[in-house]
């Protein structure tokens, strides 16, 4: 079954934001939480899409696992689809960064870290600019398969790797 964040990221427009000092294009920003902020309705998520493009969700779970590993899994798959090369790997108890280059894009890096906490499980995906880099809109990672790699990232962030693509 697809998630319906798959919708809305379809749909993700460019933005790019400043991380410190070097400019970084955010992609997605998806927690799952142990406990639902109240205005979250029924259905157990609360999803968006930001106006200046960046796909965020919270997701509902009662207890959190450390998924670093499935998360690993899955941007390793995402980047060899897409003939992505693995940068630097840092897997630790409860954090995991991995990073990936392309020869399209070689001002530049994919980021995808992955941190929990007891409450929160968090999943961040960028693009970030070498030095001397430029930003980049999201509309020009389009065609990597940002919509799969996502609806991916958030079943690995709930430790649930049953329907990916």
């Amino acid at each position: 079954m697809k998630h319906p964040l798959a919708t809305v990221l379809a749909t993700f427009l460019g933005a790019a934001l400043l991380a410190c000092g070097t400019p970084a294009t955010e992609i997605a920003d998806i927690s799952v939480a142990t406990t639902l902020p109240k205005e979250v309705g029924p259905g157990g998520y609360e999803k968006t899409l930001g106006t200046d493009g960046v796909a965020t969700g919270v997701f509902f779970k009662a207890a959190l696992s450390d998924c670093g590993a499935a998360i690993a899994t899955v941007a390793r798959e995402w980047a060899a689809q897409h003939g992505l090369a693995a940068g630097s790997a840092t897997p630790r108890p409860g954090i995991t960064t991995l990073e990936f280059t392309s020869d399209r894009f070689p001002d530049g890096m994919f980021v995808i870290r992955y941190t929990m906490t007891p409450v929160l499980a968090s999943v961040h995906v960028t693009h970030q600019a070498t030095a001397g880099g430029k930003s980049r809109s999201t509309a020009e990672f389009a065609d990597l398969g940002m919509v799969a790699l996502i609806d991916n990232l958030v079943n690995a962030a709930k430790c649930d790797t049953r329907g990916q693509d």
